[in-house]
């Protein structure tokens, strides 16, 4: 059925059969009663003020179907924005760019997000995921385009919010990636520095604002934690007296307990899922790093240990799932080559 709020959804009724016509309409009514009571509690759940913006990554699947056949009611603002961080860790980036470059909306809302998510997706697309460097014109494009503050023309504060955020965690990226590409790299570093040290103020304004997005928030400021410490080691390889050591322990230390607690947490409430295989590849890099920072006996012989057996489930896990893939893929090969006799 047809919905201005959640798009086409699918409900199943099951009533007893009828005997005559009086009790065939009152069947009826009593079908329409319990859709509607159906869809009134799955719209109070979808708009839960508390609700753990991590959701938007886990039921990524479902909701990109939506956003993909946006009908111009449903409401795909929320999912598109919080969600496609799941599109770069499974690499869909170009096909949900080259989906929402389709997407006709009368909503001036819905076209700013587009155009904001467009802008930061455009970050991983130029870059082949950040393994190449820009050129200047690409750079110069990415950094006009997440300069641009879409969130001004949203009426909603929270999602006015998280947008000015993510717009400017890609943006602190981009001058990280100028420095990687062009000369003067210096200068990059520290706009990249600087603009991510206001990202992470913005980000906890957000949590004290509102508690429970303190666990989406976690992604993203493991990411500005890692790429601080970054930062700080790359400054002060190139001038060290005017930036300390310290400030590198200090990032290296915060994204490790950020991510383990983001790992922690993912674990228990939603399982051991493909997103968590990347929480869980990025809380192991977070060990190794913040390791040659630390001092005490005991705590590195904790994150030796940790990373040793972290490791060998994950390699353990992807046996697995190879050795799954495998025998599948030889089932039907076998399965084709009977078909064609």
């Amino acid at each position: 059925m047809p919905s201005d709020v959640k798009g086409f959804w699918v409900s199943k009724v099951t009533k007893n059969k009828y005997q005559n016509k009086r009790e065939k309409e009152k069947s009826f009514d009593d079908v329409a009663n319990e859709i509607s009571d159906i869809f009134i509690k799955d719209i109070n759940k979808t708009k839960q003020p508390n609700k753990d913006k991590l959701q938007y990554l886990v039921h990524w699947d479902e909701y990109k179907h939506e956003i993909y056949n946006y009908n111009g009611y449903s409401q795909i603002s929320e999912k598109l924005l919080y969600g496609m961080q799941s599109a770069i860790y499974l690499n869909e980036t170009d096909q949900l760019i080259s989906h929402l470059n389709q997407i006709k909306s009368n909503s001036s809302q819905v076209r700013k997000i587009i155009n904001c998510v467009c802008s930061m997706l455009s970050v991983f697309i130029k870059t082949n995921r950040l393994t190449r460097n820009l050129s200047k014109r690409d750079y110069n494009e990415l950094i006009d385009s997440l300069n641009y503050e879409y969130e001004l023309s949203i009426d909603d504060n929270e999602l006015k919010s998280w947008c000015t955020i993510l717009r400017k965690d890609k943006l602190q990226l981009c001058y990280e990636l100028g420095a990687e590409s062009f000369d003067n790299s210096k200068k990059y570093f520290e706009k990249s520095l600087n603009q991510g040290l206001e990202v992470i103020d913005l980000i906890k304004q957000q949590v004290d604002q509102k508690p429970a997005d303190e666990y989406y928030a976690l992604l993203y400021l493991a990411f500005q934690y890692r790429n601080l410490a970054e930062l700080y080691h790359r400054l002060h390889d190139i001038s060290p007296n005017e930036y300390s050591l310290d400030s590198e322990i200090k990032y290296r230390e915060l994204s490790y307990n950020t991510r383990n607690k983001l790992r922690q947490y993912y674990k228990q409430t939603y399982g051991e899922d493909i997103l968590f295989d990347n929480f869980l590849q990025e809380y192991i890099l977070s060990l190794i790093e913040f390791y040659p920072f630390v001092s005490d006996d005991d705590l590195r012989e904790n994150i030796v240990n940790s990373v040793q057996s972290l490791v060998e489930k994950w390699k353990e896990q992807i046996e697995r799932k190879n050795f799954i893939f495998n025998e599948i893929n030889d089932k039907a090969t076998s399965f084709m080559n009977l078909g064609e006799n």
